[in-house]
């Protein structure tokens, strides 16, 4: 997904989990442009959102706990901010559970990223959803 036209943003996310298995998915962010992008985003810069036959069974909002989040975020030309070189802003880690906290069984879902941002301070954020990903919740050995 491209945003802003040459903003990059990915989802990372592991293929197979065992069931309440701690999960880590984040949003990568890279800028494909010749030149220095700013832009801004509130505590909830990225939600994510796991599906199960095209019909949502949880959102990382629903169990998300916002820590130092740094609202301006400057990305160099060719640069890139994942979770491995500091940019947590975009993660989520936890246990694929519904709304009522209950662990998701086991079975085949999708889960898809969304980044709130924009290129002013002023809190105006447009939504980017990733494509979605296959993710399989498997029995604990």
């Amino acid at each position: 997904m491209v945003a802003f036209d040459d903003i990059v943003v990915e989802l990372n996310t592991p293929s197979e989990v065992d069931f309440q298995q701690l999960v880590l998915l984040h949003l990568a962010l890279s800028n494909a442009g010749d030149e220095t992008r700013t832009f801004y985003h509130g505590p909830d810069l990225a939600e994510f959102i796991v599906t199960k036959d095209g019909v949502q069974v949880m959102s990382s909002h629903d169990q998300l706990e916002f820590g130092n989040i740094q609202y301006t975020n400057v990305l160099g030309a060719g640069k890139t901010r994942r979770f491995e070189t500091g940019f947590t802003a975009g993660t989520f880690e936890g246990v694929l559970i519904d709304r009522d906290f209950v662990a998701l069984p086991v079975g085949d879902y999708e889960v898809y990223g969304i980044a709130h941002m924009g290129l002013t301070a002023e809190g105006e954020y447009e939504q980017f959803m990733t494509p979605s990903q296959p993710i399989r919740i498997v029995a604990a050995p």
